[in-house]
C-alpha cells in the first residue's frame, strides 16, 4: 500500500481493516479516497485472502499450498466471486461506466468487498443496475469461508445447502437410489444438515 501512495499510518490502518475483514477506513470515501487502480487491486486480493478459510492458509504456508484448490469450498468462494464479477462488469458496461476494464475495476473490487462482509468502497454503487444490485444482495447473503473472519451464512453452509436440494431432486427421480450428502470426500451427517438449514432459517428470520 505504501508503494501505491499511501503513508505509513494509513497504510497500516487498511492492512488491519483488510485482513480482518473489518472495514475501517481512515478516509470518509474509503479506498475510494486515493482514487488508484493498484491500490484498489491490492485491497482486492487481501480481501479474498481474508475470506479464506485461516486453516488452508495455515497448511499452505507449511509446504502445501495445493490444498487450496483441493478444498471444495475454496473453489466455492472464488467461483462465486469470478462468476458475479463478470456479470455485473457485463451488466455496468456502458451505464455508468463506459469501458469494460473500468467496469472490472469496480466490479470486482466492490464484489470482494461485500462477499468477505469487508465494506470497503471504490464507486457508488447506488447508481448501478437493478440486476447488480441484486447480485451484491446475494453476495451479502453468501458471506466468506468458513474459519475466515467474514461474516454472514458462509460458503460451505451454501453448498451443503445447494446439495441438499440437488439429493432430493434425484431422489425424486430414482426414489430407491441412496444418494448421500457429500462435502468433498466426507459425508455430512443429518444432525449436521439439521443444525446448518435451523442456523440458516434462523439467519434469514433475523
Amino acid at each position: 500500500l505504501m508503494l501505491g501512495g499511501m503513508d505509513l499510518f494509513d497504510s497500516l490502518c487498511h492492512t488491519f481493516g483488510t485482513l480482518a475483514t473489518g472495514g475501517f477506513s481512515t478516509k470518509n470515501a474509503s479506498i475510494g479516497h486515493y482514487k488508484s487502480v493498484y491500490i484498489d487491486a491490492v485491497v482486492t486480493i487481501f480481501m479474498l485472502l481474508g475470506g479464506i478459510n485461516f486453516a488452508l492458509h495455515f497448511q499452505a504456508f507449511r509446504g502445501k499450498p495445493l490444498v487450496m484448490w483441493r478444498d471444495p469450498e475454496f473453489r466455492f468462494f472464488i467461483g462465486f466471486w469470478l462468476l458475479l464479477t463478470l456479470i455485473i462488469t457485463l451488466n455496468c458496461l456502458g451505464q455508468p461506466y463506459d469501458s469494460f476494464w473500468q467496469s472490472l475495476r469496480y466490479a470486482s473490487f466492490t464484489v470482494a468487498s461485500i462477499t468477505t462482509t469487508t465494506g470497503y468502497a471504490t464507486g457508488n454503487f447506488e447508481l448501478w443496475p437493478p440486476l447488480a444490485l441484486c447480485l451484491l444482495l446475494l453476495c451479502m447473503v453468501v458471506g466468506g469461508s468458513v474459519g475466515s473472519t467474514g461474516g454472514s451464512i458462509k460458503c460451505m453452509r451454501i453448498m451443503v445447502v445447494l446439495k441438499h436440494g440437488y439429493r432430493e431432486i434425484i431422489r425424486l427421480i430414482h426414489p430407491r437410489a441412496v444418494v448421500r450428502l457429500k462435502l468433498g470426500d466426507q459425508v455430512v451427517a443429518p444432525a449436521i444438515f439439521a443444525s446448518i438449514a435451523g442456523f440458516i432459517f434462523l439467519y434469514l428470520g433475523l
